[in-house]
């Protein structure tokens, strides 16, 4: 009797090993799945909130920033230039104006200063360009306020739409110019 109940006592120690081997491997795969589960959950807090206190904050747009500042106004000499006739041919009438321009940035003055005989030239050509008929309706000066205001912004350098804008020929690397002039006023505007 002793030895079956040695038998007895081997085949339950090898029916719980048997039973044990399953739940053990069970229990290591239900382990590192909840393992690795936590890892991930935490990595992505640990991300998110890493993202939230270090954010990437963009430089504020230069031209944003030039548009907060306030209009100041530069004054240009009196223009006087001969009209075209309807053939192109000179019909003895003029234009008399007074040009105001507006800007924001310190850097415009300066190169208004710098390129002024650049800057009267352009003027003079456009609006000796035009006839006494051309210029007698508001369309037309407000096109050609448009049309100075671009020439001059050209001549002055006036970067880019964006704050990498390269830098041209006009436009020094230290003082770039985001904005321009923004408008041109005819303080008085005679055609006789």
């Amino acid at each position: 009797m002793s030895t079956d109940n040695h038998n007895n006592k081997d085949s339950t120690t090898s029916e719980n090993e048997a039973s044990a081997k399953p739940k053990s491997k069970k229990i290591k795969i239900i382990l590192i799945t909840l393992l690795a589960l936590v890892l991930a959950v935490g990595g992505g807090l640990g991300f998110l909130l890493y993202k939230k206190n270090h954010k990437t904050e963009t430089p504020p747009n230069k031209q944003e920033e030039v548009l907060k500042q306030p209009i100041k106004t530069i004054n240009l000499d009196k223009f006087v230039v001969n009209l075209v006739g309807g053939d192109g041919e000179s019909l003895g009438k003029y234009l008399q104006a007074e040009i105001a321009l507006e800007y924001r940035e310190a850097a415009v003055e300066e190169a208004i200063k710098t390129k002024t005989p650049h800057i009267k030239n352009e003027i003079i050509s456009i609006l000796s360009e035009k006839s006494a008929a051309e210029l007698t309706t508001l369309e037309a000066k407000e096109e050609i306020k448009i049309s100075i205001q671009d020439s001059i912004n050209e001549i002055i350098g006036v970067s880019q739409q964006s704050d990498n804008a390269k830098e041209d020929e006009h436009n020094s690397e230290e003082h770039p110019i985001y904005v321009g002039v923004s408008d041109v006023l005819f303080t008085s505007f005679i055609i006789q």
